[in-house]
């Protein structure tokens, strides 16, 4: 109907009665399979033929080529996918001496300076502070602190 006359209401109405036939199918479908484990039991066989689906194989990998010939069985396969990953994932064996020892002497010498060497800033100024919050944005989200940019746009302003 609503395919003939596009009709913006027949068009949710057909998406509200699809959800619930949608529904209303999970549900007979949960309620089948939950009286079909409260029906099993171990007299009748009905528990041998309930797990015999969950014991078998689901899918078969298919033959794989390998670098010297093709995997048939599970065990060849089993090999070829080992060795396919043996292959892409090796340790780099990247050094180089001279690399080494220039970082190593740039930590050293890093480690060895004293902490607060960036003390020739001069301290800010309220005015900094006060521009620099009229400038956020309010739409933004929230940091980690979860403070919101409109709650610090709305503190309150104290000139001292």
């Amino acid at each position: 109907m609503f395919q003939r006359l596009r009709n913006p209401a027949l068009k949710t109405k057909l998406n509200q009665l699809n959800k619930r036939i949608n529904k209303l199918n999970d549900k007979i479908e949960n309620e089948k399979y939950l009286d079909t484990l409260t029906n099993v039991n171990t007299y009748d066989g009905t528990f041998w033929n309930f797990t015999s689906s969950f014991k078998r194989k689901k899918s078969n990998i298919p033959t794989l080529k390998g670098p010297a010939s093709i995997a048939q069985i599970n065990l060849e396969k089993a090999n070829c996918i080992a060795d396919s990953l043996e292959n892409q994932f090796q340790l780099n064996e990247l050094h180089d001496n001279d690399t080494e020892t220039i970082v190593g002497n740039s930590v050293r010498c890093f480690l060895n300076t004293v902490p607060n060497h960036f003390n020739d800033f001069p301290p800010t100024n309220n005015n900094e502070i006060i521009n620099c919050i009229k400038k956020l944005n309010k739409n933004k989200a929230p940091g980690y602190d979860g403070i919101n940019n409109k709650i610090i746009l709305n503190l309150p302003y104290h000139d001292s």
